[in-house]
């Protein structure tokens, strides 16, 4: 699957490409193979909270793809091969001020053609449902207050901005510097 050229273009929308140090490798080794170190995996029934979810819809010949071919799964038992229209990255947090577990949306990312198809909503909407599955109480995402597209999609989708917050990070020579 090609995650490293969906997650390249998220960073070229982010406007991070020179910081983005994603190859398939690191994706592989970081994101999908295993829960965070001292983060036990969350189950409910018997699917894992960290198992792929994949959501199908049928766009045919209405949308016109350049980058489709880059895009396009291998068929697979002789089923139709897939193209990635976007994904979404989350996992599980928890707020001591509220006291309420929830899921943290790292991206919500979907590709230039597939947009303004109600592919975002769609989306937000399944990582919504199996949020409350797990019994969890909400969703928590950033993104760059001057990214006005996704503002509207979120506002539009019953996200509320909250003014009283900012985004912190601990990263580079400060990271690195910190004692164990």
């Amino acid at each position: 699957m090609p995650w490293n050229h969906i997650l390249m273009r998220f960073c070229d929308h982010g406007h991070s490409k020179a910081r983005c140090e994603c190859t398939p490798e690191v994706v592989m080794l970081t994101a999908f193979r295993r829960a965070p170190r001292g983060i036990p995996r969350i189950n409910s029934g018997s699917e894992d909270l960290y198992a792929e979810v994949i959501g199908e819809f049928s766009a045919g010949s209405l949308v016109e793809d350049p980058d489709r071919e880059a895009f396009q799964s291998p068929c697979v038992d002789g089923k139709n091969s897939r193209i990635v229209a976007g994904f979404a990255h989350v996992f599980p947090n928890y707020s001591t001020y509220l006291a309420k577990p929830g899921l943290y949306m790292e991206a919500l990312h979907i590709r230039k053609p597939y947009r303004r198809m109600g592919l975002g909503t769609m989306f937000l909407k399944k990582i919504a449902k199996e949020a409350v599955k797990l019994g969890m109480e909400r969703i928590e995402w950033c993104l760059l207050h001057s990214n006005q597209p996704a503002i509207n999609f979120y506002e539009g989708n019953g996200g509320r901005i909250k003014p009283g917050f900012r985004k912190c990070a601990i990263d580079g020579e400060a990271f690195n510097s910190c004692e164990p």
